[in-house]
């Protein structure tokens, strides 16, 4: 495996609605967070020309519990000596952290135009 991939949250039906039931399942922060990992996974694969893994919606905890508009992002493969190797270099680092900064100033700018 190689690549870039971008998480956001997935209402879970299981999930008792009665937890956190004022935002675990917000429509508004889930289109959101939708439009934030689109914004910032765009950037990244553009910027580094990494094979795009896209952007999937899981049910993961540390998306869930927020209140916010939340993304996971996954950098790169260990697994793969490639990346694990461009991972560990201060310029590729440079690179991941200006696309992320370009991916949300891209969703500030789309969300202040709606």
């Amino acid at each position: 495996m190689q690549g870039i991939e971008t998480y956001y949250y997935q209402p879970y039906a299981e999930y008792p609605s009665r937890i956190n039931a004022a935002y675990h399942a917000n429509p508004t922060r889930l289109s959101m967070s939708d439009t934030l990992a689109n914004a910032i996974q765009s950037s990244l694969i553009n910027a580094t020309g990494a094979q795009n893994q896209g952007v999937k919606r899981r049910t993961f905890a540390v998306l869930r519990e927020t209140t916010a508009p939340a993304v996971l992002l996954e950098l790169g493969f260990l697994s793969n000596p490639q990346e694990a190797a461009r991972l560990t270099t201060s310029a590729y680092q440079e690179t991941l952290a200006n696309a992320i900064v370009a991916g949300i100033k891209a969703y500030y700018e789309k969300e202040s135009n709606v």
